[in-house]
């Protein structure tokens, strides 16, 4: 997977010694240029960094519809998300940055690493702007708002000599681990479902 580097710049602004707005610089730099990058922009989209970005000019609301950036590539996702704050792109030689500007005071950015493309970030940019992404069951931009993640339950312990085979459906179950004695000095758990 492709290295990246996460840096915060912070600028502070001095105005005849009153402090002015804080505002806090987000840049995502992420190797190579073969990611496809979305800004939802109207008339922009989908760009390709090694060409499109010496020509890319992001415009402001309204035709930039939200404050985030996603950069993608086989699967992997790449992503700045945030209810609102000043986008914007680059490209240092082989490399390219995903780049967001806020105000310090109610700053609240994700950074997000997953699977997926810009859809993954699009169908949760709502719950980002309106506060209530973290309120959910699973905030999280790739399993959506399930209440459930399937997991998968593997037990191997050296000191333990394990049985039973129970595999087990979507549902509630009840299960029982008994203590079957010892073999060859370790003790013997049996693992059943009733």
């Amino acid at each position: 997977m492709k290295a990246f580097i996460f840096a915060f710049l912070a600028s502070f602004t001095l105005i005849a010694g009153l402090a002015a707005a804080q505002t806090i610089d987000f840049d995502l730099r992420i190797n190579g240029n073969a990611n496809k990058v979305y800004i939802p922009a109207s008339g922009l989209g989908e760009i390709q960094p090694s060409t499109d970005l010496n020509t890319i000019i992001i415009p402001p609301p309204p035709a930039l519809k939200h404050s985030y950036l996603a950069s993608y590539l086989n699967n992997a996702l790449w992503a700045l998300v945030a209810s609102k704050g000043t986008p914007g792109v680059g490209e240092t030689g082989s490399d390219h940055s995903l780049q967001l500007q806020q105000n310090l005071q109610g700053s609240r950015v994700f950074l997000a690493f997953t699977k997926g493309d810009y859809r993954n970030v699009d169908s949760a940019i709502g719950a980002v702007e309106d506060g209530s992404f973290l309120l959910q069951n699973i905030p999280s931009f790739y399993f959506g708002s399930a209440q459930y993640i399937p997991v998968k339950l593997i037990l191997a312990y050296t000191n333990l000599d394990l049985t039973g085979d129970a595999t087990l459906q979507k549902g509630t179950f009840q299960v029982v681990f008994t203590n079957d004695g010892l073999s060859g000095g370790k003790p013997v758990i049996n693992i059943r479902v009733v």
